[in-house]
């Protein structure tokens, strides 16, 4: 069996990959990926396995119009492509990826494809018709967070499917050091919310015992730096970094933020940063209108603010009271449950591929 993995991004972005590829791995099935090189950055090989680069300059920053224009070029591109490959299945990421090529699905991959949705789609509320045809030729949709199911179709078809390896959250180090002196908050990841983000240096900036720092690129980051410039001297944007030195800049932080606006976007997703979060065993600060905030609760996995809170104030209370022995298991458990789904859904993959 030949498996394309249809990527419409950059590969290296993309760590919720090695759910699938795992798997395959172990099962020594063949496969590649099929990525869209929108600014020249992709290998032509990713760990051993061959690249497919689609390339076709868009920018991240394109409206939501031009950015569906986009899309429909991509998906005109990988139909000419894909019949030369020789694929017998196919994975296909993003909503906005699969209705593009949905009638091209349905036509020559009718149960021969995994509709991987990974987060909400400002295009979705006009193609529900579309994603339920997608879901229902599919062999199975996996999704990245449950909180999808308060707007997806209802439909017995899904397979939770996280964004973190089970390597992952076996083979990291944690610490327990939480300081009081001096705190370090730590922004990782692509910076796209720009509201959000400047309420948390609005709280936060110039307070003596606080450093915040934000370690990425993306659409918001001249925006909040402009933002911040020679206004706040405790922020500091360190841009763009290498996926390998991910896990010291959160070993070197104290809390982690994923304080996000209150949209369909951004609560119903669980963020790559709250997988770091419990791996290192940093606590973080989400809103409590996120999925996220139910597991923080449940799990004492950090702090909950509301849109009339002072964060300072809040994280101040929080560290006053920590407990670490209760956090830790809190995350241990909670492990232990991401665990047991990864197993359910690499056996449920399994049994799926044979048939």
């Amino acid at each position: 069996m030949r498996v394309g993995i249809l990527i419409p991004g950059n590969i290296e972005s993309q760590p919720y990959l090695r759910y699938f590829t795992d798997l395959f791995d172990s099962l020594e099935i063949d496969y590649e990926y099929v990525c869209w090189d929108r600014d020249n950055k992709n290998p032509t090989m990713y760990n051993n396995h061959k690249v497919i680069t689609i390339k076709y300059s868009a920018s991240i920053k394109n409206s939501n119009f031009r950015k569906l224009i986009d899309y429909w070029i991509f998906s005109k591109i990988v139909k000419k492509k894909l019949p030369k490959l020789g694929y017998d299945f196919l994975i296909i990421h993003t909503i906005a990826n699969a209705f593009f090529l949905k009638n091209y699905l349905i036509r020559n991959f009718n149960n021969k494809f995994i509709f991987d949705i990974r987060d909400y789609s400002p295009i979705y509320p006009l193609i529900k018709n579309s994603v339920k045809e997608l879901i229902d030729y599919s062999v199975i949709t996996t999704i990245s967070s449950e909180g999808f199911l308060n707007w997806l179709p209802k439909v017995n078809k899904y397979l939770l499917s996280h964004n973190v390896a089970k390597g992952y959250l076996e083979s990291q180090q944690c610490n327990k050091l939480i300081r009081n002196d001096e705190i370090k908050i730590l922004t990782i990841g692509q910076l796209r919310n720009s509201i959000s983000n400047k309420r948390i240096i609005n709280s936060l900036g110039n307070k003596e015992n606080v450093k915040l720092l934000f370690a990425g690129d993306g659409v918001e980051k001249f925006d909040l730096e402009t933002f911040a410039l020679g206004r706040y001297s405790n922020v500091t944007f360190t841009g763009r970094y290498e996926k390998v030195d991910e896990p010291l800049l959160v070993m070197s932080s104290d809390l982690i933020n994923i304080v996000l606006p209150n949209n369909l976007s951004n609560t119903t997703p669980m963020s790559n940063r709250f997988y770091l979060s419990i791996v290192h065993r940093k606590p973080m600060i989400v809103n409590e209108e996120s999925i996220q905030a139910y597991f923080v609760k449940k799990f004492n996995l950090g702090l909950i603010v509301k849109s009339e809170d002072d964060i300072y104030d809040k994280i101040m209370e929080y560290l006053e009271g920590f407990d670490y022995v209760t956090y830790d298991k809190g995350c241990s458990d909670l492990i232990e449950i991401i665990k047991s789904d990864i197993v359910n859904f690499e056996n449920n993959i399994k049994n799926k591929l044979k048939k």
